[in-house]
């Protein structure tokens, strides 16, 4: 009964004697093209939308920019009313002992601050949440005392700006949106506010050429999610109730994305956004494109493409059927001409071999003289370079050079004996061949030879490649720094993965994990890594099974080491795995995330703690320049001598104090650059790594620090300290940092101890710093080393740079510092370093 095989390859020959391929060949090729231009059709237009999509976020992206630019500047202006009333009031304290709600903000207007026509009010709010003072109107008697930014700053002893959310304004029975400060008392106690409103349009009334047009999206978003301010088009939305269907939330500081209106907008339009993260403020500024506007110029153009690729079809599918017509009428004359070939190759070659027909030409004697080719086929002629005609009836002796007769004679002389010879040779082992390797197979035919001659050239060159690939990846296997393992997964009875084994690995994996390759070979995951469970069982199954390759990243504590393992499948339930050690990549990425932080910090104070004195300095400088003009007037006007001499020695006295609030502002900021300055001495200063006595340093120290121990009534404990290696000098500044630390912040309620204890861990060497003084609060953790930090400002000297170079030097010698506090009860810093040569066979990889 004929197989399914031979079933398949009967039909396939009869439909090609059929011409039925020969016939459908040309309607399908018409419904390839048709189908590869309807395909690069919509491919074009895709990419072409795509192209369109990519430039309306980065459209969106600009008008975000320059929206951002303008919410800051409208955000500012608020921020300098509330600064400047701030300042009037805290002048107006200080000469008058008094508190809020004295200043004249009708005489502040006079400089043209309130002159925004979207300013709703600007009032004063004492510390009971009632108007004292309040421009343009009177506001009456109004309670602010429930107001959250009015129990916001009541709470909190921060000065800074706070931007409220949207509300009903009381006074104006308007949509708007508050600016507040708060107040205090020369002491400090809180003492009101100042409040300043504005038409929540203010922050949207941006306009950039055309932009927004009608359909156009402004939107103000606070961190908190709350919607500030939005605008569609050149239309203010009310931001107490919105035309959105939800606030979108982003999970980036800035981005481009396309927002689909049916879920976002309640005009159901689909708009390109764009959002920035202000810098100095917590908002975020939103710009939107409609995606609807945007594209329809192109619209009409991608109608016509498609319309083009429809007229194409249809002229491929007339040319199809006309094809399939002419084809029908041309197999009937190519079935009679391929039968006639048929029969012609059945009488003609027959296989890929060539073949040989030689008898011997004897002596006298009956020995063998030479052999006569008395027959071959046409192929086995072209293996020598000439046809059948001119080959048939040479002898050995004119087909064979002199220099390869006699080992062919031998040869066939020898086949005539044993019946049989077969071997594989090169062309230079044979001159006449025209083919590099040939299989040879002679057998005794009755009184001759029959010799057949197969090309074996691919098949060799395949196998010494093969060769030669083998011997490639086999010393690549071994000569890897990689670790390169090779497992195979072991089954339970019921056929279930539960573990696997070592089947090969390379020596950069024996001398990592230890272990000569002939012991790992066999062993079980579970025993090579001591765990219960064979670790990543459910991935090495998956790899293994399917044959997806994985990718992870993982910490060996073992050898406190990172690895990034690529895990592959050579076979099946076979895995390779190839782990590349990413320590070195891991600890510089730690690195340069440490050097972001205190670029960001350095940024922060150049950006905000030098801005608080120069708004200051800009403020009393303002104060100078209006007393000047007023002392001008009253010169000018003719003012009586006693008048005269008691204005003058008034508006002196407030020009001294304005002179002198500007001089502290310029000291305040030359110490914060002078504070910058030292951090980047520290952080380029020469370092010169050895090892290090940690007990010799800590006694110096001690010495050092014995009068102001004395003076503390403290004491400092040490135990036997292990070495470790780094600078010695930066070593020594880290840990009398520490110790000038505790001294500082020292309960005054008991006696300090500063206890100072050291251990060796696998390759690091671990110092505790341990005080019992005031401690540290859980959420100042992360504060107490950033630049300037001080928990006491007042109380304490210092810079609050301390624990910024502490740790900065620290990662500098590969070291690190963290701290464990508790409130009330003490703090200990933990600094860790490599460990001294001496104590680490590894030590070398710190060297700097």
């Amino acid at each position: 009964m004929p197989s399914n095989t031979s079933r398949t390859a009967d039909i396939g020959h009869r439909l090609a004697g059929s011409g039925i391929l020969l016939i459908l060949a040309g309607p399908l090729l018409c419904l390839l093209l048709a189908a590869g231009f309807w395909y690069w059709t919509f491919t074009d237009i895709d990419t072409k939308k795509q192209a369109l999509e990519k430039q309306a976020l980065a459209d969106a992206a600009a008008l975000c920019n320059d929206y951002e630019q303008y919410l800051n500047q409208a955000i500012d202006q608020a921020n300098l009313i509330t600064l400047q009333v701030h300042g009037s009031l805290e002048h107006y304290s200080h000469e008058h002992h008094g508190h809020a709600g004295h200043s004249d903000l009708k005489e502040l207007s006079k400089g043209g601050l309130f002159r925004n026509p979207r300013l709703q009010n600007v009032l004063i709010i004492d510390r009971h949440g009632r108007p004292v003072a309040s421009f343009p109107n009177d506001t009456g008697i109004i309670s602010f005392a429930d107001r959250d930014y009015f129990l916001y700053h009541q709470q909190d002893d921060s000065d800074d700006l706070l931007i409220g959310k949207p509300l009903l304004s009381r006074l104006t029975d308007r949509p708007a949106i508050t600016f507040t400060r708060r107040l205090h008392t020369t002491q400090g106690a809180f003492d009101g506010i100042v409040l300043v409103t504005f038409d929540p349009h203010h922050l949207t009334a941006f306009y950039a050429g055309s932009f927004p047009g009608k359909t156009g999206l402004l939107m103000t978003l606070g961190l908190d999610g709350t919607l500030r301010s939005a605008s569609f088009g050149q239309n203010a939305a009310n931001p107490l109730s919105p035309p959105l269907r939800a606030v979108p939330l982003f999970n980036a500081p800035e981005g481009a994305v396309l927002l689909e209106g049916e879920r976002w907008f309640s005009d159901r339009q689909s708009r390109y956004v764009a959002w920035k993260t202000m810098e100095q403020y917590p908002l975020i500024a939103v710009a939107g494109i409609s995606a609807e506007d945007f594209l329809i110029p192109q619209q009409k153009i991608w109608a016509n493409e498609r319309r083009v690729a429809f007229v194409v079809s249809v002229f491929l599918s007339l040319f199809a059927f006309t094809s399939a017509v002419t084809a029908r009428r041309l197999t009937k004359r190519r079935q009679q001409e391929e039968e006639l070939r048929a029969a012609y190759r059945l009488a003609t070659e027959g296989g890929s071999e060539g073949y040989f027909m030689y008898e011997p030409l004897l002596e006298a004697g009956g020995a063998i003289r030479d052999f006569v080719l008395v027959d071959c086929s046409e192929r086995g002629a072209g293996f020598y370079g000439m046809t059948q005609q001119q080959i048939l009836r040479m002898k050995l002796s004119e087909i064979y050079p002199a220099t390869h007769y006699i080992d062919t004679m031998e040869i066939f002389c020898g086949a005539m004996v044993t019946g049989f010879f077969e071997d594989e040779i090169l062309s230079d082992h044979d001159g006449s061949l025209q083919i590099e390797w040939a299989k040879r197979r002679i057998m005794r035919s009755g009184m001759g030879l029959a010799v057949t001659v197969q090309d074996v050239s691919e098949r060799r060159q395949a196998e010494d490649a093969l060769r030669a690939s083998e011997a490639k990846l086999s010393a690549l296997f071994t000569s890897m720094t990689e670790m390169v393992v090779l497992y195979e997964l072991v089954f339970d009875e019921a056929g279930v993965p539960v573990n696997y084994r070592i089947t090969d690995c390379n020596a950069a994996y024996t001398r990592a994990a230890g272990i000569r390759r002939k012991d790992a070979i066999g062993k079980l995951a579970d025993e090579m890594s001591g765990t219960p469970e064979p670790p990543y069982l459910d991935e090495f199954t998956r790899v293994g099974i399917t044959g997806e390759p994985c990718h992870y990243e993982t910490y060996l504590a073992p050898m406190d080491r990172y690895f990034t393992i690529s895990m592959v499948s050579p076979g099946r339930n076979c895995i390779a795995t190839i782990a590349t050690d990413v320590s070195e990549t891991k600890r510089v990425q730690a690195v340069i995330s440490a050097k972001n932080k205190e670029l960001e910090q350095i940024v922060y104070v150049a950006s905000h703690d030098l801005r608080s004195p120069l708004v200051n300095v800009d403020g009393f400088s303002r104060e100078l320049d209006y007393s000047l003009k007023e002392l001008t007037v009253i010169l000018d006007s003719g003012t009586a001598k006693d008048e005269l001499e008691h204005i003058l020695r008034t508006e002196f006295t407030d020009m001294e104090k304005s002179i002198s609030r500007i001089r502290a502002s310029t000291r305040q900021m030359d110490n914060l650059l002078n504070g910058l300055l030292k951090l980047s001495r520290s952080g380029r200063a020469a370092i010169q790594i050895t090892d290090i006595d940690m007990n010799e340093c800590i006694g110096q120290l001690s010495s050092s620090f014995a009068f102001k121990l004395k003076e503390a009534a403290a004491e400092l404990i040490a135990d036997n300290l292990p070495d470790c290696r780094g600078d010695v000098v930066q070593v020594t500044q880290v840990f009398s940092n520490l110790i000038d630390n505790a001294i500082k912040y020292r309960n005054p309620e008991r006696p300090l101890s500063i206890q100072i204890q050291g251990t060796t861990e696998i390759d690091r060497t671990v110092y505790r710093v341990e005080d019992n003084g005031i401690g540290i609060a859980e959420n100042h953790f992360d504060h107490v080393f950033e630049l300037f930090h001080r928990l006491e400002p007042g109380k304490s000297e210092g810079e609050g740079l301390g624990l910024t170079i502490a740790r900065q030097s620290l990662g500098r010698m590969y070291g690190e510092i963290r701290l464990e506090s508790k409130q009330g009860v003490g703090s200990v810093f933990i600094v860790s370093l490599p460990p001294a040569k001496k104590n680490s066979v590894q030590g070398e990889k710190y060297e700097q």
